[in-house]
């Protein structure tokens, strides 16, 4: 099911067949370094991922990480939509891309989209993003998508702090 179309990209929910992406995905260096390992070893633990976090999400609050495919090339690129983690009060948006489509501008395309869904379909009032000190490149998409930095936090459960973004819908 589509969520938004851009120019470029189409978003959609996820699929157990886009296992392949997810697997190339989170076993990137720098998803390792600045997400963490999410222990994907195989095709089949890609697939119990799709279903358990990202429908497991989709099922309880109505969105989740979404699959972001290019138009012209007909191939996914990454993903991009919210999650919701219990030590925040908010939903947060996050993102990744496969290494050889970074740089052209397509997450921070998939994320405006994703911040209009949330606030224009999904009647979310504020969005968050948090990411690693570290991650500049993540920080520079939270910016240019409108969420403004508001402090470091340390999630519960997590030793290192992480940067916190935010938007409301009324600073639009």
């Amino acid at each position: 099911m589509q969520i938004a179309e851009t120019k470029r990209l189409i978003l959609r929910v996820p699929e157990t067949t886009d296992g392949k992406l997810v697997l190339e995905l989170f076993n990137q260096r720098d998803c390792v370094r600045f997400i963490g390992d999410k222990n994907i070893k195989s095709l089949e633990d890609a697939e119990n991922y799709i279903t358990e976090k990202f429908l497991g999400l989709y099922r309880t609050y109505g969105f989740c990480l979404y699959i972001v495919e290019h138009k012209e090339l007909n191939e996914s690129v990454g993903i991009c939509g919210l999650v919701k983690r219990e030590s925040l009060e908010d939903a947060d948006i996050g993102f990744a891309i496969l290494t050889k489509f970074q740089g052209n501008g397509y997450v921070t395309e998939a994320a405006k989209a994703v911040k209009n869904y949330a606030f224009k379909t999904l009647g979310i009032n504020r969005l968050v993003g948090i990411t690693d000190k570290q991650n500049v490149a993540s920080s520079r998409v939270l910016e240019k998508i409108g969420l403004v930095f508001e402090k470091n936090i340390q999630l519960e459960g997590e030793t290192k702090e992480v940067k916190l973004y935010a938007a409301t819908l009324c600073s639009e």
